[in-house]
């Protein structure tokens, strides 16, 4: 069986999770005997797989092909119709699996639904139903209404762009658009909260969490010790950091990331060590923890960081309103959730029962095994209803 694999990027290069989780699903499948063909954006290059590239507009912004609105003509392409048609049909694809398409172009999506192939959208985030694809205003917090008129000014602020404001009608056309394509496909998410919030907009979905791909450990006990990690923004809560460490006594902070608040973060005589970006040694500092915190601010579509901490039986303190996260701290009790005004005195709680969440850190890991879950999709790969 042939299944073309549709993401705007695909590992190594990655700009999410779902990049990963891709490369991962490509390597099982191919080992179950499937043939994987790889679908994604001209940024991409060795990816391992037979791989087709597509550059479906002539702008870009950082890493994005398609401007909100802005480029419609791109986003509804009959030219990038017509080419991935015709991979279609070179590579004879029994199954076409879309996951975030949105940079790519919505022709993708129309190509393999004129051609009458089973299909299936993996929704990672929130484009189908946000421009932005956050459901997150920077001033207010999390955003219920969706696509509406009020996502021109919020698309100014987040690219620093007056022009959108103008564009209201064109948003409104590519979101009827949009919404022609999307509501034909079957989907999957990976929360009850994504779910519920693509069902506000008329789209069912079925939820499949995401595996666990990452190391298994034991805790090291030791000092008392906490550990963030992620973008050093507001909407991840970085700025939350400073007053917890000043309220916190003898409890060490370990910060694993970067962003625009790491200057502000850079605060030993408070017992925050900046430890900046890392890779797979920030596993070495982890273990050490008696706490990961991750007061994310926006509505999380998963809590992948929870799971990675849960493997050395740590757990997660969390803000209520953070999505999937809260969810899935909230639904394994691998940790605590609360308000942000509570959140130091939440801290000392998991620290003072960190043997009680060890256990049920390590016994949740279970409903996050690899096979298992991708033999779910393979169950939905091989339905072609």
């Amino acid at each position: 069986m042939k299944l073309l694999i549709a993401n705007d990027f695909f590992a190594p290069t990655i700009a999410g999770g779902a990049d990963l989780f891709l490369k991962e699903m490509a390597i099982y499948l191919k080992d179950e005997g499937f043939e994987p063909v790889i679908l994604t954006s001209s940024f991409v290059k060795e990816t391992g797989f037979k791989t087709y590239r597509i550059e479906s507009s002539p702008f870009h912004f950082r890493h994005m092909r398609q401007i909100p609105g802005l480029t419609l003509p791109w986003n509804f392409s009959t030219a990038v119709e017509k080419k991935v048609s015709g991979i279609i049909e070179k590579e004879k694809i029994d199954f076409f699996y879309a996951n975030n398409t949105y940079h790519l172009s919505f022709s993708v999506l129309t190509a393999a639904q004129k051609m009458g192939i089973p299909s299936l959208l993996d929704v990672h985030d929130y484009w189908p139903i946000c421009f932005s694809k956050d459901l997150y205003k920077d001033d207010r917090g999390f955003c219920q209404k969706g696509e509406s008129w009020e996502c021109s000014t919020c698309l100014s602020k987040k690219f620093s762009a007056p022009l959108f404001p103008l564009a209201i009608p064109l948003l409104r056309m590519e979101s009827r658009m949009k919404k022609d394509v999307l509501s034909g496909m079957r989907k999957v998410c990976h929360s009850e909260f994504v779910k519920k919030q693509l069902g506000k907009y008329g789209y069912e979905s079925e939820v499949i969490p995401y595996p666990f791909f990452g190391k298994h450990g034991t805790r090291e006990h030791g000092k008392r010790k906490i550990v963030f990690v992620g973008r050093l923004t507001k909407n991840k809560g970085a700025d939350l950091l400073v007053p917890l460490a000043q309220a916190l006594n003898d409890v060490e902070i370990d910060v694993i990331g970067k962003g625009p608040l790491s200057s502000k973060l850079d605060r030993k005589d408070i017992g925050i060590n900046l430890r900046g970006f890392m890779g797979d040694e920030r596993f070495d500092i982890l273990k050490g923890a008696s706490a990961l915190v991750a007061p994310s601010r926006w509505p999380e579509p998963f809590g992948i960081v929870a799971l990675e901490a849960a493997a050395y039986g740590i757990p997660t303190i969390a803000l209520k309103g953070s999505g999937g996260l809260a969810e899935l701290v909230s639904k394994e009790g691998i940790g605590k959730v609360c308000y942000e005004d509570g959140l130091a005195e939440c801290v000392m709680d998991v620290i003072e029962k960190t043997a009680e969440y060890e256990s049920r850190c390590k016994a949740a890991m279970k409903n996050y095994d690899k096979d298992a879950i991708f033999k779910r999709y393979r169950k939905l790969f091989e339905t072609r209803d």
